[in-house]
């Protein structure tokens, strides 16, 4: 390592390697600094997997995908509870292009980002009436979201139902997403709320459910491949599915072409792995 990089510090590796960006959490105080991409990938492949001295024994996810059931996805339009405001908002979008509302997106441009937070907020009426028909039909539902608004928007209406609900976010205790964790993997929640990116990759909750609602995407793959694995994991004996709700408006079509976009790059850094191994 010190002879590739010229130390041994972390942050080497890391400004040869990863691409990081500042991003603000909703609920957070300050912005945290996050790897969001990578670079030198095929370099990065042949120092870990090749070579006389290799980091990594590489197995292909597609042995471990065989020895677990099956994930789908499916993705639908919901009705927007928006009032006057929204709609005029959302016509407004409708005279941009594609082009132009992913580049403001991914500026995190704040007007985009007060539009997104209330897409979410109007989703939730809809979104609720989908958790109910699932938690009716004897399924818990792992529910994904962005906006600590509308997580706890999402958790009143479903507690107002008569339904148990719990809330992992950023907002929470180390302890409490123990808690809420342990109470779920016993069955004794109908729906847990979680904001994606606080999900982590240290939540075990295979054995609480197979159904996840995705209120709110994020744009990043990667970000939601590690919620969904939050389910679909070693251990899992059960099929997962996934619900997308979306909305038909222009803001979501950009966000679902950035998405796209990113995935494809995901797809191009797992086949340099591939290549090397």
């Amino acid at each position: 390592m010190k002879q590739r990089l010229g130390g041994t510090q972390k942050i080497k590796f890391d400004l040869r390697y990863t691409v990081k960006q500042k991003r603000q959490f909703p609920g957070a105080r300050w912005p945290v600094e996050m790897v969001v991409g990578n670079q030198n990938t095929a370099e990065l492949a042949d120092w870990v997997y090749k070579g006389d001295h290799p980091l990594a024994l590489r197995v292909d996810l597609a042995e471990v995908f065989a020895s677990m059931p099956p994930l789908t996805t499916n993705r639908y339009d919901i009705k927007l509870d928006a009032d006057a405001e929204l709609k005029a908002q959302l016509e407004d979008l409708e005279k941009a292009t594609l082009a132009d509302l992913q580049q403001q997106l991914q500026a995190k441009e704040p007007a985009l980002a007060t539009i997104r937070r209330r897409i979410g907020m109007a989703k939730v009426k809809a979104a609720v009436e989908e958790i109910k028909d699932r938690i009716e039909s004897g399924q818990n539902v792992l529910v994904g979201a962005w906006h600590t608004e509308v997580i706890d928007a999402l958790d009143i209406a479903l507690r107002g139902k008569g339904y148990t609900a719990d809330v992992i976010d950023g907002r929470c205790s180390s302890m409490g997403k123990e808690a809420s964790q342990l109470r779920w993997n016993k069955g004794a929640t109908q729906a847990l709320i979680c904001q994606i990116a606080a999900a982590g990759v240290s939540l075990n909750l295979q054995h609480g459910g197979t159904q996840i609602v995705v209120v709110e995407e994020d744009w990043s793959p990667s970000i939601m491949d590690q919620f969904y694995a939050r389910l679909w994991r070693y251990g899992q004996q059960k099929h997962v599915h996934v619900d997308i709700l979306t909305s038909a408006n222009k803001l979501d079509k950009a966000l679902g072409r950035i998405s796209r976009t990113k995935e494809r790059e995901h797809e191009k850094f797992n086949a340099v792995g591939r290549e090397v191994s």
